[in-house]
């Protein structure tokens, strides 16, 4: 038979297993738990980053439908080549919404021909001609933001062609920019769609392009 202090002795062991693997179960879940925790964490990000993302391009599709629309145009190609204030306040100052604030147009030199907006009171982007043909490259369309006075204009843009060029093969004649400014407004839209403190920071750029990032 066994004696007391064999028993108590086994009774001992089995208790301190018992504890053992409590312990080791309890650090198992914690760590399961962390990770569970980790992963739901990440995928509430990566879901935020599709809402503000998806409200970004929502929100560019007008600009670039109408960059794209309004640059392979007859009349687009009159009037960058030969300006008419009527034809201008006719075709362009009436595309206003809430969705565009602003449309500039610029001759094949990179010289703007006209330039107007529903925001903050400038008429012109103070691009050079060199900024315009920097901007665009060898490109036919471009999306960029601007800096001006504490605003950001966010921009689509396409070079000028006829009707019958909407692939853009053939002659250029000029440049067509479209912007929307990102105001309080929109940004609370942000905030409030991603849950996040969304806010605008400047891209660090080389001298003498602070005004634009892409």
């Amino acid at each position: 038979m066994l004696g007391l202090s064999s028993i108590r002795h086994r009774v001992v062991l089995a208790f301190g297993g018992i504890c053992l693997a409590f312990v080791a179960l309890f650090f198992l879940w914690n760590r399961w738990d962390s990770q569970k925790r980790a992963q739901l964490e990440q995928i509430d990000a990566e879901q935020r980053t599709l809402l503000i993302k998806s409200a970004l391009d929502a929100s560019g599709e007008t600009l670039q439908h109408i960059a794209f629309d309004y640059s392979y145009w007859d009349e687009m190609v009159t009037y960058a080549t030969k300006p008419s204030e009527t034809w201008a306040m006719d075709n362009l100052d009436t595309a206003l919404t809430e969705a565009v604030s602003g449309i500039w147009v610029f001759d094949k030199m990179g010289s703007l021909v006209h330039g107007t907006n529903s925001g903050p009171k400038i008429q012109n982007l103070d691009l050079t001609p060199a900024d315009v043909k920097r901007v665009f490259g060898e490109g036919k369309f471009v999306h960029f933001y601007y800096r001006k006075g504490g605003q950001i204009l966010e921009v689509r843009g396409a070079t000028i062609h006829a009707s019958a060029d909407a692939e853009r093969l053939g002659a250029q004649y000029g440049y067509l920019l479209v912007g929307r400014w990102w105001d309080a407004a929109k940004i609370s839209r942000l905030r409030a769609l991603s849950s996040c403190n969304v806010t605008i920071a400047r891209k660090p750029s080389a001298p003498g392009s602070a005004r634009l990032a892409s």
